[in-house]
C-alpha cells in the first residue's frame, strides 16, 4: 500500500545518483573500454529494474482517486498477481482501451508511424520515463524530438528508435502480404502486436504509404489498429480491406513487419534485447563524451 511509496521514491532517487557516479567512474578511467561496458551494464540493469519500484506504489491510485488512479493501481495489481488466463485477458482488454484513447495529432499528415507506434507501446505495456505511454508526445520526448517537428519516418527508422529506447521488439522483416506475417509467426497470441508498413493501392496504382499494427484480441480474433481510433467505444478493424476504405484504397499491401512484445510476458528471449540494446546504446554515449586527443604533427 502507500506506506511503501517513500521506499519507491528512495529507489528512484538512488537511481539518479547512481547515474552520475557511473559517469564519473568512466571519466576517471579515461574511458577505458572495459570500464565503459561494466558501467553501461550496471546502468541498463538499473533502468530495467527501476520500473519494478512502481509496484511499491500499489494503493497510491486508490488514495488519489479518480479513473486514472484506479487504473494505475489495477495495472500494479495485475503485475503482482498474474493469475491465469482470465488475468491475461483482463490485461489485454485494459491496455487495448488505453491504446484506443491515445489521441491522433490531426490533421497532420505523414506521422502515422509516430501515432501507431505510441498506441502499440501503450497496448503492450511499455513505459516512458517510468509511466505508461499516454500521448504521442511521450514517444517524441523519449526519442528526443519536439512533437512540433515530427515528420514521416520509415518503419526501419522507427525500429532503430525503439532499439535505442530498449523496447521489447523482434526483428524487422520484409514481407509481401498478411499471410506471410502470420505464417512466419511474427504475431503472437500473448498480447504482443506487430507494426506493419503497408502500401495503399487503388486500381493497381500506389497512392501512398501507411503504418498500422495487428494483434489478437481477448477472443482470439485478428484485429487492426489505426491512428484514427480515438475512443474506447470505437471498434478496431477486422480486415485490411475494411481499413483501406477509410483512405480511398482498394487494397493495403504489407511490405515490412516489426513485432513489439507484451511487457508482461516473461521470457529469456524477450529479456535479452531489453538489456543488450541499452548496454550498446550507453557505451555509444560514453564514447561520444570521450575527449578527443589532438594528434601530434608527424615528423619528416
Amino acid at each position: 500500500m502507500w506506506v511503501f511509496t517513500s521506499v519507491a521514491d528512495w529507489i528512484d532517487e538512488q537511481g539518479k545518483s547512481a547515474d552520475s557516479v557511473l559517469d564519473q567512474l568512466v571519466e576517471d578511467s579515461h574511458y577505458n573500454h572495459g570500464v565503459m561496458i561494466a558501467a553501461a551494464t550496471t546502468h541498463s540493469f538499473m533502468k530495467f529494474g527501476a520500473s519494478m519500484s512502481d509496484i511499491l506504489r500499489l494503493g497510491d491510485g486508490v488514495k488519489k482517486g479518480g479513473v486514472s488512479g484506479f487504473f494505475a493501481d489495477g495495472m500494479r495489481f495485475i503485475a503482482i498477481f498474474p493469475v491465469g488466463k482470465a488475468t491475461q485477458m483482463a490485461k489485454s482488454a485494459v491496455l487495448l482501451n488505453r491504446a484506443k484513447v491515445i489521441q491522433d495529432i490531426a490533421p497532420r499528415a505523414g506521422i502515422c508511424s509516430w501515432v501507431g507506434t505510441t498506441k502499440a507501446l501503450a497496448q503492450t505495456g511499455h513505459h516512458a520515463n517510468g509511466k505508461l505511454y499516454a500521448h504521442v508526445a511521450d514517444l517524441a520526448a523519449a526519442v528526443g524530438i519536439s512533437i512540433d517537428r515530427l515528420g514521416g519516418v520509415a518503419l526501419e527508422t522507427m525500429a532503430h528508435n525503439l532499439q535505442n529506447l530498449g523496447a521489447r521488439i523482434g526483428n524487422l522483416v520484409s514481407v509481401r502480404n498478411l499471410e506471410e506475417i502470420l505464417a512466419k509467426g511474427l504475431l503472437k497470441r500473448d498480447g504482443s502486436v506487430v507494426l506493419i508498413s503497408v502500401r495503399l493501392m487503388r486500381a493497381g496504382k500506389d497512392i501512398g504509404g501507411h503504418l498500422i499494427y495487428a494483434f489478437y484480441d481477448t477472443f482470439g480474433r485478428l484485429r487492426f489498429m489505426d491512428r484514427t481510433i480515438v475512443s474506447k467505444n470505437q471498434g478496431t478493424y477486422a480486415s485490411l480491406g475494411e481499413l483501406g476504405i477509410k483512405y480511398g484504397a482498394d487494397a493495403m499491401i504489407p511490405r515490412a513487419a516489426l513485432p513489439i512484445y507484451n511487457m508482461f510476458v516473461k521470457s529469456v528471449a524477450y529479456q535479452t534485447p531489453t538489456l543488450v540494446l541499452p548496454i550498446a546504446a550507453v557505451v555509444a554515449q560514453y564514447q561520444e563524451k570521450k575527449p578527443q586527443v589532438a594528434k601530434s604533427p608527424s615528423k619528416k
